[in-house]
């Protein structure tokens, strides 16, 4: 009966340590995903940013070549 019980509390504790493995294993993987979101995040705010300055100085061009073509 012993035996039974100590194999039982072996099996037990393993389950035990490999869930808390997994749970870890986990914990990484989405704190990797939440790092690659951000990282996403702000390349899109970079383009986006980048973009909105090209369209603003193509806007303030063509507002300058208006205004020489009116003098």
């Amino acid at each position: 009966m012993k035996k039974v019980i100590l194999g039982l509390m072996l099996i037990v504790g393993s389950l035990s340590f490999a869930n808390n493995r997994l749970d870890r294993g986990e914990q990484k993987f989405f704190e990797w995903q939440n790092s690659n979101l951000a990282k996403q995040e702000r390349a899109l705010d970079e383009n986006l940013s980048r973009k909105v300055k090209e369209t603003v100085s193509e806007d303030l061009l063509i507002e300058n070549e208006r205004g020489s073509a009116r003098r």
